[in-house]
C-alpha cells in the first residue's frame, strides 16, 4: 500500500532581506504540483521582485513601441520627399479637395471606395475586420496558416488568391487522414474515404464560408464616427458606383439610391441589390499560379490496393480544393452583366470622381467598363505615396489623359 506524503511548515531565511519566514504545507503542495522549487524568498520580498519584472517589462515593451514609432516616422517622411518629388514631376493637375466643384451634378459619376468611409471615421479596414474574429479563431488560423502571403489583413482580396495548395495534397497528410478514418481497409465504406479527403482539404471549404458569414455580421456594424464632411461637391443628381457594402454616401452626402450601383453588394436593401449578397474575392487567374507550385510528393506502398486508394484520394483531393477558387474569385464579368443597365447609362458622363479607392487591379474591369462607355474627365484622389504609384500605374493602364488628382 502507498502511503501519501504528509507535510510539515518548513522554516526559511529569506535570501534577499533575512528575515524569517514559514513556507506551509498548502504552499508545499501547490509548488510540487507545478513543478517549482520551494520558494528562497519571503512573501514580501517575492511580491517586490514580482513587481519589479512587471515594470522592467513594461519598460522594454515601451521602448519597444518607441523605436516603432521613430521607425514609422522616418519612412513616412522619407515616403513624404519621394511624394513630393513625384507631385512636381506630375504631368496633370494637381488640386485640393475644397477646389472640386461640379459642372453639371447630372453628368458626373463618382466612384467610391473604402477609403471614403475611412475619412469619415468608419473602422471599416481589414485590420478592424481582424480584431472581430479573435486570436484563436479556427478561421484565423486556417487563413494565416494556408494562405501564402505577408499582408493578409492588408491586402485580404489579393491574399484570398494565394491559397498555399501544397498544404493540401501532400501525400503524407492525405495518408495521415485515410489511415485515421480507416479508409484503407477493404471493408470501409465511402463516407470513411471521402471524410478522409474532406477533412485534410478542411480550409478549402471553411475559409470561404467562415469568412463570408463573419463578413456580414462585422458590416451591420459598421457606423459613421466622425462630424467631418469633406466633399462639399457632392450635391445635386449624380451617379454613384460604390465598392462599399454601407449606404454612407446616400446618409451623408443625400446621394439617390436611383443613381447609385453597389457593385459588390450592400448590407441594406437596395436596387439590385439584397442584403447579404457581399461579393469580396481576387482577380481571375491567381490560382494558375498557386497550381503552378504544387510539386506532389512521391508515395511508394507495396500493397496495391493502398497505392489505389491513395491515387483516389489525391485526386479526389485536387478536384475539390478546386472549389476554393470558384468561391473566392471575384466574376468581374458577370458582375458587370447583372449591373449591365448601370453602365449603358454612363454615355452622359462627363466626370469622373474617383474617392478612396485603392484602384486595386482586381477592380480594373469596371473601370475599364467605365472608359468603354464615357470620355470622361477624371479626378483621383489619393492619401499615401502608396497610393499615388497605383494611381500612376492606373492611368497609364486605362489610357487616361485629361486627369487631375487630389489628396485625400
Amino acid at each position: 500500500m502507498i502511503q501519501k506524503k504528509t507535510y510539515t511548515p518548513i522554516s526559511c531565511i529569506c535570501k534577499e532581506c533575512g528575515k524569517s519566514f514559514v513556507i506551509t504545507p498548502e504552499e508545499q503542495r501547490h509548488f510540487k504540483s507545478i513543478g517549482f522549487e520551494l520558494p528562497k524568498r519571503c512573501q514580501d520580498c517575492r511580491r517586490i521582485r514580482k513587481e519589479a519584472q512587471k515594470a522592467a517589462e513594461a519598460k522594454e515593451q515601451a521602448s519597444r513601441e518607441t523605436l516603432n514609432k521613430e521607425e514609422q516616422q522616418k519612412k513616412w517622411e522619407a515616403d513624404e520627399k519621394e511624394l513630393e518629388q513625384i507631385i512636381k514631376s506630375l504631368p496633370f493637375r494637381h488640386i485640393s479637395v475644397n477646389e472640386m466643384e461640379f459642372e453639371n451634378p447630372s453628368s458626373v459619376l463618382v466612384v467610391v471606395g473604402n477609403g471614403f468611409d475611412l475619412m469619415h471615421g468608419v473602422k471599416s479596414s481589414y485590420w478592424d475586420f481582424q480584431k472581430t474574429i479573435g486570436k484563436n479563431s479556427l478561421l484565423r488560423f486556417y487563413m494565416e496558416t494556408y494562405l501564402d502571403t505577408e499582408d493578409l489583413w492588408s491586402n485580404l482580396e489579393d491574399s484570398l488568391g494565394r491559397l498555399n495548395y501544397s498544404m493540401f495534397l501532400d501525400s503524407n497528410i492525405i495518408d495521415m487522414w485515410l489511415d485515421n478514418f480507416g479508409a484503407y481497409d477493404p471493408d470501409a465504406q465511402a463516407a470513411d474515404f471521402f471524410g478522409a479527403v474532406e477533412t485534410a482539404i478542411a480550409p478549402t471549404f471553411e475559409i470561404p464560408r467562415e469568412l463570408n458569414q463573419r463578413l456580414k455580421k462585422w458590416v451591420k456594424t459598421l457606423s459613421v464616427e466622425s462630424l467631418d464632411r469633406p466633399f462639399t461637391m457632392l450635391q445635386g443628381d449624380y451617379k454613384v458606383l460604390s465598392f462599399n457594402y454601407t449606404e454612407f454616401i446616400e446618409d451623408l452626402y443625400g446621394a439617390r439610391q436611383e443613381n447609385i450601383c453597389y457593385i459588390h453588394g450592400c448590407r441594406k436593401n437596395r436596387k439590385n441589390c439584397k442584403p447579404g449578397e457581399l461579393i469580396l474575392g481576387h482577380k481571375p487567374g491567381m490560382e494558375d499560379e498557386q497550381w503552378d507550385k504544387v510539386k506532389l510528393k512521391t508515395f511508394k506502398f507495396k500493397n496495391p490496393y493502398k497505392r489505389y486508394i491513395m491515387e483516389s484520394a489525391l485526386e479526389t483531393a485536387a478536384r475539390e480544393a478546386a472549389w476554393y477558387d470558384e468561391a473566392t474569385t471575384k466574376k468581374s464579368s458577370d458582375i458587370i452583366n447583372n449591373h449591365r443597365q448601370f453602365f449603358d447609362e454612363l454615355s452622359v458622363i462627363s466626370e469622373v470622381y474617383v474617392i478612396g479607392h485603392s484602384l486595386s487591379k482586381v477592380d480594373y474591369p469596371y473601370f475599364r467598363e467605365v472608359c468603354k462607355e464615357t470620355d470622361a474627365k477624371w479626378y483621383i484622389g489619393y492619401h499615401s505615396l502608396d497610393d499615388m504609384k497605383r494611381l500612376l500605374v492606373f492611368v497609364n493602364e486605362m489610357g487616361l489623359s485629361k486627369v487631375t488628382v487630389f489628396r485625400t
